[in-house]
């Protein structure tokens, strides 16, 4: 394959229907076409710049008879490959290996659910396996209590490993690694500021460490295994490199503090971009799914495998997954927690998963709505309305349905001789019934009770028809179905309190104080039989979780 000729190609075709050639369009078409490039991405993308340039320079005239040289192929819809669906590169079946690695410095939410299922669901496809890994470099924030409710909430997914590992386990390894890497002058040690190193990186200038002689950055790799002094080791990337995440990144740091697991022996911890690639070649991970925050990282993670020797995973990018309106991400999660505006990582209007679950989201509706978006790139901004109505997919076949009357207003029924109504407890489902004993008054929401015009008649769902008459309900023998239909609840009723979570941030990205919205109302006796933590349907209202029982009956929404 001639690459110069195919970058010359598309960037002929981009600047004829553009006007003007992009690099990073070219560099697109380039790799869609051909996918080996990928493997040098940094050279495609200079002789993409290179060339693009000189095709910007070109007459459209010259850029029409250049093109007659070329073909371009014609894409159908079908031969597009699904955009969500799961299908992996160079993927061999029984041969898969994926991973899913948190860090256990937090509880998991729903874009860690997104990955975990990609990563389970990959592996399935492809009769693979799946790593369970806790990326534990960080003795400041690891612990044990994240680990065992990381477990825990994948379990509670219906998520499974294959095998179990910790980052932390593999520090002396990590060590005689990055020894090599020193020796062979692929990283180094540095002495400089913090400040000194940021702005040397916005200069895109080496500071002096970077010539350091080999021998004397070995004698002070050893003092920093001592915990002696405040260094870091950096990555011999390249400083002049338009991405920032090669400009010689940190390898590893100095951290005092009790690890969870390891307690003070070591002083020296690994970053991200290091115990990722080290992990990932060492347990065999065929496959690194990871979400596109990533990507710019990705050329990083391939030096670093060559560096240390070892053969370059596939890379594999999926969109973030954000939700309109919602908290999502560890790092906004936990200043809200740590200043007590919510009511821990559990609280039900955070998208933790062990949020969702006390709110009566579904494992069912979640692993559908994440894996919609299979590993499509597409950034997309999904409105929390998709999950709910996920969830009444599930509920809404097992979900027994009772009369709820939000804001109660009393009539005087007129007329009745009935004194209870027999209602199924689903209208398809046979799981028994309910019986609403009737007495002297009705109770409708003040919402429907606004609508319904003096001497209008009006169906009481499931029981008589009525006729307004001031504050009294007057039944009418009449069997014709009146188009209005009003839920209802007798004298005979239980109280409740259902909670309406709502978003924690106003527009102007100040806290909502009033993000859980508090509904009082009547029940029918019934719904004083159902257990905590049991999902019900209020007819024409909704899904709700029974929280607490008592004298008032505590329901959060579930849809």
């Amino acid at each position: 394959m001639d690459i110069e000729a195919l970058v010359f190609k598309h960037a002929l075709k981009n600047a004829l229907d553009y006007g003007k050639a992009s690099f990073q369009s070219v560099v697109g078409k380039v790799v869609a076409e051909y996918p080996e490039v990928k493997k040098d991405m940094r050279s495609l993308v200079q002789l993409a710049k290179e060339i693009v340039e000189k095709v910007n320079k070109m007459s459209k005239e010259e850029i029409k008879e250049q093109i007659k040289l070329f073909t371009f192929k014609e894409y159908k819809k079908e031969d597009k490959k699904e955009e969500h669906g799961l299908s992996l590169p160079n993927a061999e079946k029984g041969k898969v290996k994926t991973r899913f690695a948190p860090e256990p410095a937090g509880y998991l939410h729903i874009g860690h659910a997104k990955a975990a299922w990609l990563s389970r669901e990959c592996a399935n496809v492809y009769e693979g396996r799946m790593v369970l890994r806790f990326d534990d470099t960080n003795p400041e924030k690891c612990g044990w209590e994240y680990v065992e409710k990381i477990k825990e909430d994948l379990r509670w997914l219906g998520i499974d490993w294959d095998s179990e590992s910790f980052t932390s386990n593999y520090l002396d390894e990590m060590y005689d690694v990055v020894k090599r890497m020193i020796e062979q002058g692929f990283a180094y040690v540095c002495q400089c500021s913090k400040e000194k190193i940021s702005e040397y990186r916005k200069q895109k200038k080496p500071c002096e460490c970077r010539q350091m002689d080999i021998d004397k950055g070995l004698r002070l790799f050893e003092e920093l295994l001592n915990g002696n002094e405040n260094w870091i080791i950096r990555f011999k990337g390249n400083m002049d490199d338009e991405n920032s995440a090669m400009r010689d990144p940190t390898l590893f740091r100095k951290i005092n503090a009790e690890h969870y697991k390891q307690g003070t022996r070591f002083h020296l911890w690994p970053t991200y971009d290091f115990s990722t690639v080290f992990m990932d070649v060492k347990e065999g991970i065929t496959h690194v799914l990871r979400s596109k925050e990533y990507e710019l990282r990705n050329q990083l993670y391939a030096e670093i495998c060559k560096a240390i020797g070892k053969e370059v995973p596939s890379l594999v990018v999926f969109s973030r997954l954000n939700i309109k309106g919602q908290v999502v991400g560890k790092r906004y999660i936990r200043p809200l927690v740590e200043e007590g505006k919510v009511d821990g990582w559990c609280d039900v209007r955070l998208m933790t998963l062990c949020g969702l679950r006390k709110r009566g989201i579904m494992p069912e509706a979640i692993k559908a709505f994440v894996l919609s978006f299979g590993l499509g790139k597409a950034e997309s901004e999904p409105d929390l309305a998709k999950l709910m109505a996920e969830n009444r997919k599930v509920l809404d076949p097992r979900a027994k349905h009772f009369f709820f009357v939000p804001n109660p207003i009393a009539f005087t029924l007129i007329g009745n001789g009935i004194k209870k109504v027999r209602m199924k407890l689903h209208p398809k489902k046979e799981i028994g019934f309910r019986e609403i004993p009737i007495g002297e008054r009705i109770f409708i929401s003040k919402e429907d009770a606004n609508k319904i015009e003096d001497g209008e008649v009006i169906r009481l769902k499931d029981f008589c028809n009525v006729r307004r008459e001031g504050q009294k309900m007057v039944i009418v023998r009449d069997e014709r179905m009146p188009k209005k239909k009003v839920q209802w609840v007798s004298d005979k009723h239980v109280k409740v309190v259902v909670l309406y979570p709502q978003n924690l941030f106003n527009s102007d990205g100040s806290f909502n104080e009033n993000s859980l919205m508090v509904v009082n109302g009547i029940a029918e006796p019934h719904v004083a039989k159902i257990n905590v933590d049991e999902i019900v349907q209020f007819e024409r209202v909704g899904f709700f979780k029974c929280l607490r029982k008592g004298e008032v009956l505590k329901f959060i929404s579930s849809s």
